[in-house]
């Protein structure tokens, strides 16, 4: 059952499961009459031992919960696993560039995984660096999540601070004139008007705006 959970759990098809789901189950097989196996002896891997390491330095360290511990570590899991060589792990050799090829080879195998992968992923690079597993930091190394499209565009402002903007132009300027004109005529286009001009940072001093 572990290792089906785990083969499962892998790709991301029991992502909002948990090991705790299937207690209901093992507990009804054996009244339905099917015997279940013996637990087989766990063999501890060097991924087992680093991650239990690691584990612990996120709760004494840290001071991260139990259920963030294993949720970073098992967002982790797959990228050590991938270090290993011939039953060794071999970490002093770890590029950037391998650290950025794991990310974009799991955005493609499972993109909805990636955003909870980057950051439990640069909190192991940074620990495995602190501890000497590998010469040089590499957290940096790790792609940041793309956002939403349009999500970072500047929010239009109010109507009031539109028009205070526009009546802060000095009209017996040519200068001002142009600004009004050409703040005017981005007016109900969804831009941060005060970013329009390169003076308008110093007219929005002057004038009682209260900018995002």
């Amino acid at each position: 059952m572990e290792a089906f959970i785990d083969a499962k759990d892998a790709p991301g098809r029991f992502r909002s499961w948990r090991r705790g789901s299937w207690a209901a189950l093992l507990e009804y097989l054996p009244t339905a009459g099917v015997s279940l196996a013996d637990p087989l002896p766990v063999m501890v891997t060097a991924v087992d031992v680093l991650l239990a390491q690691y584990a612990n330095y996120e709760a004494s360290e840290r001071g991260l919960s139990d259920r963030t511990i294993d949720r970073n570590i098992r967002a982790v899991r797959g990228f050590v696993v991938s270090r290993m060589r011939e039953g060794r792990l071999e970490l002093e050799n770890l590029t950037a560039g391998d650290v950025t090829a794991f990310v974009v080879e799991q955005s493609h195998r499972d993109p909805q995984s990636v955003p909870r992968l980057v950051t439990p992923l640069r909190s192991l690079l940074r620990y495995l660096h602190a501890t000497g597993a590998i010469p040089v930091g590499l957290a940096l190394a790790v792609p940041a999540v793309a956002r939403w499209k349009l999500a970072g565009l500047p929010k239009a402002l109010p109507t009031d601070q539109v028009a205070a903007l526009l009546a802060s132009c000095d009209l017996d300027s040519q200068v001002g004139n142009g600004m009004r004109r050409s703040w005017r005529s981005c007016r109900g286009s969804g831009f941060v008007l005060a970013r329009s001009h390169p003076c308008a940072w110093q007219i929005s001093i002057g004038a009682t705006v209260s900018w995002p």
